[in-house]
């Protein structure tokens, strides 16, 4: 049994050297006029944690359906992310963090 449990953690952790995991460092960071404008762009972005997140990919797989996504389409959804009634788990925190595109920071000046 050992032995099996030991070949497991190697086999996750030979997979978990190929996954792309989110680097907060190299995201661009916008102003949150820029995530507005990209999210009527693109119809996918929402803000949470002041992180934008790509639901592109996600959207149609998300448990509440993707009515609940596409509702928070260039809002702040992070108290709607953390409230009482739909407080994610971990492994769906994961998946946010993994869908980030851009840090969104209040009050910055756009560059021209």
């Amino acid at each position: 049994m050992k032995a099996r449990v030991s070949a497991a953690k190697d086999k996750i952790h030979q997979m978990s050297k190929t996954l792309i995991w989110c680097n907060e460092e190299k995201l661009p960071t916008w102003s949150f006029e820029e995530y507005e404008d990209e999210a009527k762009k693109s119809q996918d972005l929402i803000l949470i944690d002041n992180f934008a997140c790509d639901t592109s990919k996600f959207k149609n797989e998300h448990p509440g359906g993707e009515k609940l996504i596409t509702t928070y389409v260039g809002k702040d959804a992070t108290k709607a992310f953390y409230g009482v009634l739909n407080n994610h788990t971990r492994s769906a925190r994961q998946i946010m963090k993994d869908l980030r595109v851009a840090k969104v920071v209040r009050n910055l000046k756009k560059e021209n």
